[in-house]
């Protein structure tokens, strides 16, 4: 029903393209959950199942520990970007091998302790803390079913050796006998530095225009996978609804891809009907667990349903959890895991659900060949861009631009770098359209808002520019960078108390920046180079936020005012 409700969403969601992908997506969990489930039930393709699931939690969590060890310090929230994801994937999967390494009577036990261990320090080594935190609740929560249900399914020895173990290199990598000082840790992160606070006041952010976005269309919600297509609205009216929050100076730059909390996305995109169809997918696995209160658990099953606690707990501030494929078929797998408890058989044959098999084959195959064909076209579609991208011909460039927009013309991204390329080619009549398709779609920062008003000024037409401004100002009221630049507009325009009113806004919010950006946006960028030197009260060029702004600004100056950037 939930992947259903998806589809339909299809019909009034913004980017059809987004929610076609969000219902592909759910439909193969649903065929994928069917097949694990047959698997599961069959013992000889269950080890081999935890085989492979084996070495995919051992192989993530040996990248993880080779590449932060060989990283700088400087780069170490490259680690964090890279393996966050992948280490919410390990928290849900890494117990099944530490309940299998304490098993009384288990052979390979340390075989399983080791991959068990590996995974541990991927979590901690990811530098992910939702996912450090969702893996804890984990323990716990399997530590309390065991110690109700299956106490004499363990090995007091094995348990007490791998507990020890887990201990002393949770220990060992968090100080200097291991790490450099300067070296990031989990527990850094922890202890609130500013790129820590920063990550918790855009978590804020995102659900509080979540939030606002939910009250757009409550019901039905803005369409599957359609939060970047609504957040500059949503945004604008959280702005307005809370015009002195200091989070608003943050993520002006950046795409907010998604909230960081997997309930309150399904709230926002899908309505209350999507809500209610997911709360009755959680409760039925809630209920599996309830209904086995009173029979013997296996460890197996134990594991299983601790993961999927930390995978449901770690979605409460991640922003993969089911976005991500390789997340959701992990739950999926440890769901199957826990329902083959139900039966004491070796569990349900897909014929004595469909009695024929020919049907739901005949949709599985449909449903993943339309998978695969949407990804071919979305794929085509980028590589046509990094070729535009990466070409220096004209001519091609053209040709690539347009071969990637009959692919997939709802990219957003697409859309910008080709209206960004046009304006750069002083062509801004055209460019316009496809930027404010872009922000349309979702590729809406004060980067994007800037480069359709400065091809907009370009192409003399003050009074869209002004619309433009004033659009993005209520998106991002505490941005210095557009703030400035809508104060030497009207500067430009004659209107210099209005000018002065909107540079006094900028001001307020950031003195240094302020003065700096408007510095650079009525003089240019070399002077303020030269007078940065002379006046301490300047922020150096290269230290302006958002540090992309300095290029689009400098696109711009090229173009209406030469003088400001010739050398």
């Amino acid at each position: 029903l939930f992947t259903i409700w998806s589809g339909f969403s299809i019909c009034w969601a913004e980017s059809a393209r987004n929610a076609v992908h969000h219902t592909l997506l759910w439909a193969c969990y649903c065929v994928f959950y069917l097949l694990i489930r047959q698997i599961v039930g069959r013992p000889r393709l269950l080890n081999q199942t935890l085989i492979i699931a084996g070495l995919v939690v051992f192989i993530l969590g040996v990248a993880c520990l080779i590449e932060y060890f060989s990283t700088s310090s400087d780069y170490s929230g490259n680690i964090s970007l890279r393996f966050s994801k992948y280490a919410e994937a390990i928290a849900t999967l890494w117990l099944i091998f530490a309940a299998m390494a304490i098993g009384q009577g288990k052979r390979h036990a340390v075989l399983f302790g080791a991959v068990g261990l590996i995974g541990w320090l991927g979590i901690i080594l990811s530098l992910g803390r939702t996912q450090f935190l969702a893996a804890i609740c984990g323990i716990v929560v399997f530590g309390v079913c065991v110690w109700l249900k299956s106490l004499r399914q363990i090995s007091i020895k094995k348990t007490l050796v791998l507990s020890s173990l887990l201990i002393l290199v949770t220990i060992f990598s968090q100080i200097s006998l291991v790490t450099e000082n300067s070296q990031q840790t989990t527990l850094k992160r922890f202890s609130g530095d500013e790129q820590s606070r920063l990550s918790f006041q855009v978590r804020l952010l995102f659900w509080g225009a979540a939030l606002e976005s939910f009250k757009l269309k409550p019901l039905i919600g803005a369409g599957a996978d359609n939060f970047a297509q609504i957040y500059p609205t949503a945004r604008k009216n959280y702005s307005d609804a809370h015009p002195d929050n200091q989070n608003l100076s943050f993520y002006e730059d950046m795409l907010p891809e998604r909230t960081h909390n997997e309930y309150l996305q399904i709230l926002t995109e899908l309505g209350i009907v999507g809500a209610v169809f997911f709360a009755w997918l959680l409760g039925g696995i809630f209920y599996i667990f309830l209904s086995l209160r009173k029979k013997r658990l296996s460890l197996l099953s134990i594991a299983s349903f601790a993961g999927i606690c930390a995978f449901l707990i770690s979605s409460l501030a991640s922003s993969y959890s089911f976005r991500v494929p390789a997340n959701g078929l992990c739950f999926f797998f440890l769901l199957a895991l826990a329902a083959k408890s139900l039966r004491s058989e070796e569990g349900p044959d897909l014929k004595l659900a469909f009695g024929n098999l020919r049907l739901p084959a005949v949709c599985g195959l449909t449903i993943c060949s339309l998978m695969l064909v949407f990804s071919a076209v979305r794929g085509a579609s980028l590589m046509y861009l990094q070729f535009a991208l990466s070409s220096s011909d004209e001519a091609e460039i053209e040709e690539n631009y347009q071969k990637a927009m009959r692919l997939d013309g709802d990219d957003g991204i697409i859309r910008y770098y080709y209206g960004t390329e046009l304006f750069i080619r002083r062509r801004s009549d055209e460019a316009i359209p496809q930027i404010r398709l872009a922000i349309d779609q979702g590729i809406a920062t004060s980067i994007s808002y800037f480069d359709l008003a400065s091809a907009q000024i370009v192409a003399q037409r003050p009074l869209e520019a002004e619309q433009t401004f004033s659009e993005s100002l209520r998106v991002y009221p505490r941005s210095v960078f557009l703030r400035t630049a809508y104060a030497s507009f009207l500067r430009e325009a004659g209107q210099t108390t209005r000018s002065a009113a909107e540079y006094e806004k900028a001001l307020a919010v950031n003195p240094e920046q302020a003065k700096s950006w408007m510095t650079a946006h009525t003089a240019g960028l070399k002077s303020l180079t030269e007078q940065e030197s002379r006046d301490a009260t300047l922020v150096k060029a290269m230290d302006l936020k958002p540090s992309e702004g300095i290029y689009a600004l400098l696109d711009f100056q090229r173009q209406f005012n030469p003088n400001l950037v010739r050398r």
